[in-house]
């Protein structure tokens, strides 16, 4: 009743309160986009519902829908719903303004929707959620001739549940429900229905009466390596859409920092001041992102936060324009938050393959979810536990380098990992802040098993999370016998040599020149073909067979079998099948390649495929370099764990970066406007 007798009060309001509202200096928190990125391919219902039929225009100065009368659009959508229980719980805005660019005739819905957790009644029962929706206010509009609409509404006594992701462990996530039914997350949105046919909608914002109480200057720190596509339409349309804008609200709160490990792009970016080419030793990812959080931290007199964006995604540009505008507002307590984007895959558009990740389950993700259903805007919404998030989109601020130094060299896999685990106190995900991303099923290449295997083991040296030498063990000789018995004696190389390197210490990585690494590694790498190139070496890739073994399982007796055999290992290979099995790369298991003289191993990610012969000598050749580095590791695994955790920040130190990239005597070049200085202000 109560919030009925609001939308009383506030249904007719007179046309001079809203002029007084415009008078007001207002923030812009971030634009209502009806604009879907095209790249992404077909994710318009990330962007808007709309009931019926209704048609886009699209023009140099704006783009719009053409509703016709009794059609509707509604915005709880992931780039254009309103997340006030974000901004409750992390800033000081206590009241949003909604305005819309209408022209013709309308009725304006202000909508709410609430996630709600049921009380546990058995501590092993399942957390039971609850969506609800209801009508904060509504309102009919006419411009004829075109014109903006706004209404302001107050949240500030608005009550949702939400602890910050930073005070939160997984052992008590979800347990502790103070009332029978808790809000867990909110969003509000809007819904236009068209009272007359030809009314368009271009769009709005959301604004706010809250005054931002510091600046913000961010540096967008891409990290490259011959991804010149991605890279160069990317900053050309956060020029265009932020940049060159002059209405941008962040147009003087960024700078776009290219940090080119290939060194292809040379007069190629946009001519824009704010715009910066860094070339750079080709040291992966580590190397990439460092140079530009070390750029960024020479003028740190300027900038206050760095934005990690890989190099092989599409993005909105709109939402650093959210991200920025967020921090803009943020409360005292919680200036050292991160804001972390979701990831899309791009042969799935429309689904969160992750927000971030528990280290100690391996990387296991949080919030895959389909972001068509407005059900997983909430869920998206509500606090869960986390250790870490990726490097895809990561806005930190730069005082983190003075107060735990800079990420360790691991070159390409799981730098972001560790740097994550070791600042990542309270990370903010918020719907509309996502990225489009190539999918990681297409990136598979043996060598990066040596990655994994050496840096995984290194992160959990330096963090004394590493577990007992036994667990250790465990863990390394499966994954090798996994690979044995798959026959990718490649890979098997790779991870025997990433444990060799591990056991060498803090000196081997300080002395790594990574370029030179990466070639060699490359040269003992697996080969992999296309389907035509498969065919001419007499391997053709047959469809009916690879679906037939992504069907396929094993029965107890030939479980049994392999199990005795060692996967046929212990046959000649003369006895074995000589019918040659077609997998899928990534989802097979030994069971695929047992008695099997050759496999055609199928990624349907990127199309190729490589083949594997079985090998007798090349299985016990690499079965006894395992046991001899198992025996090292029990001897000499607890004291190179010790160095790790002891002499592990020398590898964060800001000498060793500068020496470690040739920038020892580096002088700044990148002059950034005089009123960027916070002297200045």
């Amino acid at each position: 009743m109560q919030q009925l007798d609001a939308e009383q009060k506030n249904r007719n309001r007179p046309d001079k309160e809203q002029k007084a509202e415009k008078k007001k200096n207002l923030m812009e928190l971030f634009k209502i986009s009806l604009s879907p990125v095209r790249e992404a391919g077909d994710v318009e219902l990330m962007y808007y519902r709309a009931d019926g039929s209704v048609r886009r225009i699209r023009s140099a100065e704006k783009n719009g829908l053409i509703m016709d009368s009794g059609r509707s659009v509604s915005l709880d959508t992931y780039f254009n719903c309103f997340s006030f229980a974000k901004y409750l719980r992390y800033t000081r805005v206590k009241d949003v303004i909604f305005e819309l660019e209408l022209k013709g005739r309308f009725r304006v819905y202000v909508m709410k929707k609430s996630l709600y957790q049921q009380k546990r009644v058995h501590s092993r029962r399942p957390m039971h959620f609850v969506e609800r929706e209801e009508e904060v206010y509504s309102e009919e509009v006419c411009r004829e001739t075109g014109g903006t609409w706004r209404y302001r509404h107050d949240f500030s006594e608005e009550k949702v549940s939400m602890i910050p992701a930073g005070n939160m462990d997984e052992s008590s996530y979800g347990k502790n429900v103070e009332s029978r039914k808790t809000t867990r997350s909110a969003f509000y949105y809007l819904k236009i229905v068209s009272l007359e046919d030809g009314s368009c909608f271009y769009g709005g914002r959301y604004l706010t009466t809250a005054a931002p109480d510091r600046s913000i200057r961010a540096a967008l720190n891409i990290c490259t390596f011959k991804r010149e596509d991605y890279v160069l339409r990317n900053v050309g349309n956060i020029c265009r859409n932020l940049l060159d804008d002059p209405k941008s609200s962040i147009r003087d709160s960024l700078e776009i920092f290219v940090v080119d490990n290939g060194q292809t792009l040379k007069g190629r970016l946009p001519e824009q001041e704010h715009v910066h080419w860094f070339p750079n030793r080709n040291y992966g990812g580590s190397g990439g992102f460092t140079r530009g959080i070390l750029e960024a931290w020479d003028r740190r007199d300027s900038l206050t936060h760095v934005i990690m964006c890989d190099d092989d995604l599409y993005l909105d540009p709109l939402i650093l324009e959210k991200m920025i505008n967020f921090l803009k507002v943020v409360k005292t307590e919680y200036r050292d938050i991160h804001i972390h984007g979701g990831m899309f895959a791009l042969n799935e558009p429309t689904f969160q393959t992750e927000a971030s990740a528990i280290w100690r389950h391996k990387g296991l993700p949080r919030k895959p979810l389909e972001m068509r259903e407005s059900f997983n805007l909430l869920m998206n919404e509500a606090e869960e536990p986390f250790d870490y998030t990726g490097w895809w989109l990561t806005c930190m601020p730069l005082d983190l380098v003075e107060k735990n130094g800079l990420p360790l060299p691991l070159f390409i896999k799981c730098d972001d990992t560790e740097y994550g685990l070791r600042n990542e106190k309270n990370v903010l995900i918020l719907n509309g802040v996502g990225v489009w991303h190539e999918p990681f099923d297409k990136k598979y290449s043996a060598h990066l098993e040596y990655f994994f295997s050496r840096n995984d083991m290194v992160i959990e040296a330096y963090h004394g999370i590493q577990g007992s030498r036994s667990e250790v063990l465990v863990r390394f000789t499966g994954w090798v016998l996994k690979h044995l018995f798959m026959q990718r004696y490649e890979a098997v190389y790779f991870k025997l040599r990433g444990m060799e390197d591990y056991l060498k210490g803090v000196d081997f990585l300080k002395n790594q020149q990574e370029d030179v690494l990466l070639g060699d590694l490359l040269a003992h790498n697996m080969k992999q073909y296309t389907e035509e190139e498969l065919e001419q070496m007499g391997y053709p890739f047959d469809r009916k067979k690879y679906e037939e073994s992504c069907r396929w399982t094993t029965n107890g007796k030939e479980r049994l079998v392999n199990y005795l055999t060692l996967y046929g290992n212990l046959i000649p290979t003369c006895f074995y099948r000589k019918e040659m099995n077609v997998v899928d790369m990534q989802a097979s298991d030994p069971c695929h390649y047992a008695f099997r003289r050759h496999v055609l191993m199928w990624n349907p990610g990127d199309r190729k495929g490589a083949v594997t012969t079985a090998s007798n000598r090349m299985f016990w050749k690499y079965l006894i370099q395992m046991c001899r580095l198992d025996i090292k590791y029990l001897l000499y695994g607890n004291q190179v764990a010790e160095e790790y955790r002891t002499r592990g920040k020398e590898l964060t130190d800001i000498g060793f970066w500068r020496e470690h990239l040739g920038l020892k005597d580096h002088v700044k070049q990148v002059k950034l406007p005089a009123k960027w200085s916070r002297e200045a202000e």
